[in-house]
Parts: C-alpha cells; sequence; structure tokens
C-alpha cells in the first residue's frame, strides 16, 4: 500500500531507479503515438544534429518517469486521481542515455472532503550525467487514512 496524504511532508524526496532508454523504445512510442517526426525516427538525419541522434520524445521520458515512480509503491493503493501535469523539457534524451526521477512533495492541502487531499510533486528526471531532462508538477488526488 502507498503512503497516504498525511504521511507525506512537504521536502521529503524520492529517487527512483534507473531506467535505460532504447531506440526500440522511441520508434514503439512513435508507432504508439503517431508522431513519426524525423527527429524521433530518422537516424541518418540526427547523426549530424547537435545531439548526434534521434532524440527520445518528451513525452516518452516522461511516461518513463510516472512508471518509475510506481516501481516506488509511494503512490499505489492511495492515489485516487493525478488531476494535473505541467511539463518543461530541458535536455534531450536519446538512446543509450538512463534516466531516473527524484520526486520533492512541494505542498500538500486538505480538500472539503475528509477522506481525501492533495499532494503536489515536483519531478525531476535525469540522465546519467545528472541533468534534468524534464522538470514537471504532478498534482494527485490522494487518499487519507481510513
Amino acid at each position: 500500500m502507498g503512503l497516504y496524504f498525511e504521511q507525506f511532508e512537504v521536502g521529503q524526496q524520492f529517487k527512483t531507479d534507473r531506467r535505460r532508454v532504447t531506440r526500440e523504445m522511441i520508434l514503439a512510442f512513435a508507432d504508439l503515438t503517431g508522431d513519426h517526426n524525423p527527429l524521433h525516427t530518422d537516424v541518418e538525419l540526427m547523426r549530424s544534429a547537435p545531439a548526434g541522434d534521434v532524440l527520445a520524445h518528451g513525452l516518452l521520458i516522461q511516461s518513463l518517469s510516472v512508471g518509475l515512480i510506481a516501481d516506488l509503491g509511494i503512490m499505489t493503493g492511495t492515489t485516487i486521481a493525478l488531476l494535473e501535469a505541467s511539463c518543461r523539457f530541458l535536455n534531450p534524451v536519446i538512446p543509450g542515455d538512463e534516466v531516473h526521477a527524484v520526486v520533492t512533495i512541494a505542498s500538500k492541502r486538505e480538500t472539503s472532503k475528509p477522506d481525501r487531499g492533495v499532494v503536489i510533486r515536483k519531478v525531476e528526471v535525469l540522465n546519467q550525467r545528472d541533468e534534468v531532462a524534464v522538470d514537471s508538477t504532478l498534482v494527485s488526488l490522494m487518499r487519507r487514512r481510513p
């Protein structure tokens, strides 16, 4: 069971495991979404670009971070809903990069309903050089202790 609203403390941090991004993931995401922009799919074209390879979709990296956070178990069974997500894509991720997420509890607030509260998380997705690839804020509706 994940953490309840009361168990989250402002400033609390969680760090996920790492996950390697592969070219196959990027191509599968392109197929899934229909976003076949050459910067994600054309290896030859992108070899001459500054990153030297195709770029992972920003939303792929954001999605991977959601899965990495799920693996922590802190949200499992206690999340009612994801209410809002805002992302900034700051640095490219290419095949072979390893990403992980650092989650910081930015704030929390009670709601008018006594069985739930809102938790706001700042999530930074970093590569293996600790450069921030994605900076996001996730607002979640969380269960309170029964």
